[in-house]
């Protein structure tokens, strides 16, 4: 099935707004306990500057085919892309670079201890937040983990695209928010919004449903670490996309 240009776009703009403090202007970084630094922007010229990224991401879906959701390593691509496009003008990445040489340091003692090739990237986070409880993932394992996922998902996308069934595009989407965001939670920054990226895309290629985040970026969050619980929230998102489709 096709899905309507224009109301895919508000929708995407609509759930960044739902779910991403950002998006009002309000710098999350700055509460959230954690070793992140301050954005670059602040108030109404961060969320002129996220509602512009959003923009990028959102004419950047429509740009990555199919097969990309049947490799890992071409998925990867893509969701390192949406991190750029999401966190541009907005992340100090000079800030960090202490940092990013300490934890290059382990992944280089990690490789060479066990034999096995471990990666790194500037674009992941540098500390372990506390709200990931689910899998307790240190930085040098990050990418070990997202490669992983990226397999997985992968997999997932394959069977979701040949069944042509609306249950398992939702259960893909849940099991992709919950991996991205809850138990992962890769990026120096704008984890939700690429996660986000990712859920459109998959809808966007499986030819819908739609889900339409609660309006309460608390409801999304509170299922985020129970894939069971999150695909029941997403079930709940697809049929609010309904309910409210003729009015976003």
């Amino acid at each position: 099935m096709r899905i309507d240009t224009t109301l895919f776009a508000e929708t995407f703009r609509e759930n960044v707004r739902r779910r991403s403090r950002s998006s009002k202007g309000e710098d999350g970084n700055t509460v959230s306990g954690s070793s992140k630094r301050k954005m670059l922007l602040s108030g109404d010229d961060l969320a002129a500057q996220v509602a512009k990224n959003v923009e990028a991401l959102i004419a950047d879906v429509h740009q990555v085919p199919t097969h990309f959701g049947a490799v890992g390593d071409l998925l990867r691509l893509a969701c390192e892309r949406w991190f750029d496009l999401a966190t541009a003008g907005l992340v100090d990445f000079d800030g960090y670079l202490d940092e990013q040489i300490r934890i290059g340091d382990k992944v280089d003692r990690l490789s060479v201890n066990t034999g096995m090739k471990f990666g790194n990237s500037h674009r992941y986070r540098l500390w372990t937040p506390a709200y990931d409880t689910v899998a307790d993932i240190p930085p040098q394992l990050i990418d070990h983990f997202m490669s992983l996922f990226y397999k997985e998902y992968a997999c997932r996308f394959g069977h979701a695209f040949g069944a042509g069934s609306d249950e398992v595009g939702i259960k893909l989407m849940a099991y992709a928010d919950v991996m991205m965001d809850g138990v992962i939670h890769p990026w120096i920054d704008a984890c939700s919004r690429v996660s986000t990226t990712l859920i459109m895309w998959t809808a966007l290629q499986l030819g819908g449903p739609l889900p339409l985040y609660h309006p309460d970026k608390k409801v999304h969050v509170s299922t985020l670490t129970d894939l069971a619980a999150h695909t029941a929230y997403f079930r709940e998102c697809v049929q609010r996309f309904r309910d409210q489709e003729h009015i976003i």
